[in-house]
């Protein structure tokens, strides 16, 4: 997040990690194992 690229830039900040966070297990699972995820 660019913060000249918003007024809030905390509260975009705060909005992607919410956003990404539930997703962090599978994307580190995916680079440690690529084939147990599948196709």
């Amino acid at each position: 997040v660019r913060a000249p690229a918003h007024d809030a830039p905390l509260a975009a900040l705060r909005a992607l990690w919410t956003e990404y966070a539930p997703q962090g297990n599978a994307y580190l699972r995916r680079a440690i194992d690529p084939e147990s995820m599948g196709p």
